[in-house]
C-alpha cells in the first residue's frame, strides 16, 4: 500500500536565513480577496472580478523558545516596522522541494511562561509586498 503525504516536522519556516526552531506547531494562510461587483444585472447571483484586489499570506508559528531571532528582529526596527524574507520549505522527498518566499512583517511576537513549564513563544508574520510559490522539481 503506498502511502502520501508529509509528517508536519519536515514542513520548515525561514526568517531571514536562519530555520527558526523550536517550532511546534505553523500555519500559512494564503488569501485572495476579489472585489465584488454584484449588481442587480446579477439576478441575486454573487459575481467578482476575475483578478484579486489583495493578495496576502500570514504565517502563524508556536514553539518553544531556544532562539532569540525573532526578538531581535523586531526590537532592532527601533520603532520602524521589522521586515525580514519569510520561507516556507515545502516538505518533499525531492532533491529540489518546493516553498513559498516572500517579505514578512512580525505583527506580534508573545513570550508565555509558566513554572516549572517551558518558555514557549507565538509569532504573527504577514506579507509586505508580493510572494511567490516556487513548484517542486516533480510539479
Amino acid at each position: 500500500m503506498a502511502t502520501t503525504g508529509f509528517n508536519g516536522r519536515n514542513l520548515t519556516i525561514d526568517w531571514e536565513t536562519v530555520t527558526l526552531v523550536g517550532v511546534k506547531s505553523k500555519t500559512v494562510s494564503i488569501s485572495n480577496e476579489y472585489p465584488d461587483i454584484t449588481s442587480d444585472d446579477d439576478s441575486g447571483f454573487q459575481t467578482f472580478l476575475p483578478t484579486p484586489g489583495k493578495r496576502s499570506a500570514v504565517w502563524t508559528i508556536d514553539g518553544v523558545h531556544s532562539s532569540e531571532v525573532l526578538l531581535a528582529a523586531m526590537m532592532a526596527a527601533d520603532a520602524t516596522i521589522a521586515t525580514g524574507s519569510v520561507t516556507v520549505n515545502l516538505p518533499s522527498a525531492l532533491a529540489v522541494p518546493g516553498d513559498i518566499e516572500g517579505e514578512g512583517v512580525i505583527q506580534s511576537l508573545e513570550f508565555s511562561a509558566a513554572d516549572p513549564e517551558a518558555v514557549t513563544f507565538s509569532v504573527t508574520i504577514a506579507s509586505s509586498g508580493a510572494f511567490v510559490y516556487t513548484a517542486s522539481a516533480a510539479s
